[in-house]
């Protein structure tokens, strides 16, 4: 896409330990920082952090620096089970990208696999 080779980032975060996801969280920055000027970085996977938390605030806040952009997916991710009300997987891209359309996976493909509700972007040409 454009000029750049893409870097592709899946990550899953820890879902108990705050300070360990904030560590996680350092340790992509750094992966990102040292990779953002040779590819187009795509970030995507299971923070287990919901849109609203200070960390994941910081974290989005902290990726502008790098012209990456979360995609607005804002629907629960995650099983019914738990109490997260918004998503906790999360997809970026960079932000010179134009995103045609973004959701969840709503059909059944997924059933067995993960608890999880897939996302998925479409990036227009």
């Amino acid at each position: 896409y454009g000029e750049k080779e893409i870097c592709v980032i899946n990550t899953h975060l820890d879902y108990y330990i705050k300070s360990i996801q904030k560590r996680q969280l350092k340790k992509l920055l750094k992966i990102i920082k040292k990779n953002y000027q040779k590819y187009e970085i795509v970030l995507c996977g299971d923070f287990n952090l919901e849109i609203k938390h200070k960390i994941f605030k910081e974290f989005t806040k902290e990726l502008e620096n790098y012209k990456i952009k979360r995609v607005m997916v804002d629907t629960k991710t995650n099983s019914q089970k738990f109490k997260n009300k918004t998503a906790i997987d999360h997809i970026f891209v960079p932000e010179s990208w134009e995103i045609s359309e973004a959701a969840i996976i709503t059909d059944s493909s997924l059933n067995g696999i993960t608890d999880h509700t897939g996302i998925f972007v479409n990036i227009a040409e």
